[in-house]
């Protein structure tokens, strides 16, 4: 075998380790995994690492983004034929997963606005953070197809303001890293183009806004785990308050 096969096959098991470790990771932070752990899915030693598989083959787009100013249309189309590939051992038929991954598509568009002159500042934070989570929230919408009984434990949709906060922590903690990617991370464009204190002031208030719309619809809403989603929802908001 040529060296340069060997090169290229070591380069391509090194990112999957890579992915697969950071895609548990992701599991365990977002509380993924403790929502698998209420599930009967447990039970089927496939199901979690077809979700790791899946997440994994995410992040390897988005590792390729990153690091990838000009993007070769056949090698971005190889990416996407992996995230097909892996959806499909979930039972989807190729209309429902391109339904299904719609909102990672969208995102796309987010992460490559930059190589056309535009900016993320210009897509509001509260559109921009909700398509930041369409990998949190596809992982989470098929561990809820899996077993459609969580519903009453804690609904689906009541995820999102937790999901929003945990992807402004996620910014503000990869500042440093991405600066050396092309990877948007919004609140490092927030400070280049409004100034660091008014970009603070700017995701603060976005802050409070999440905590307020959250405190309105859990008045609302009453199920099984809502001190625990409320605990949770609030480590997260702390977090992001002290790193602003």
């Amino acid at each position: 075998m040529k060296s340069s096969n060997v090169h290229s096959i070591f380069v391509i098991l090194t990112l999957s380790l890579h992915e697969n470790e950071k895609s548990r990771n992701l599991f365990q932070g977002r509380q993924i995994d403790k929502l698998y752990a209420m599930s009967p899915l447990t039970h089927d030693a496939t199901y979690y690492e077809r979700l790791v598989h899946l997440q994994s083959c995410i992040y390897e787009l988005d590792a390729f983004l990153e690091k990838s100013w000009v993007i070769p249309p056949d090698i971005l189309n190889q990416h996407w034929e992996r995230i097909h590939t892996s959806l499909e051992s979930f039972h989807l038929n190729h209309e429902d997963r391109e339904r299904v991954l719609r909102d990672i598509r969208v995102y796309q568009t987010h992460e490559m606005v930059t190589r056309t002159g535009g900016s993320p500042m210009n897509i509001p934070i509260t559109e921009f953070y909700h398509y930041k989570t369409c990998d949190v929230r596809l992982i989470r919408h098929l561990i809820y197809q899996g077993d459609p009984r969580l519903e009453q434990q804690i609904p689906e949709s009541i995820w999102r303001y937790y999901d929003w906060m945990t992807e402004v922590q996620d910014d503000l903690e990869d500042q440093e890293e991405d600066k050396g990617t092309y990877n948007v991370n919004r609140f490092l464009h927030a400070v280049e183009h409004l100034g660091e204190e008014r970009a603070k002031s700017h995701y603060l208030s976005y802050v409070r806004h999440i905590g307020s719309a959250a405190r309105e619809t859990l008045q609302e809403e009453s199920f099984p785990l809502r001190k625990e989603y409320q605990s949770w929802l609030q480590e997260a908001g702390e977090k992001v308050r002290s790193m602003l």
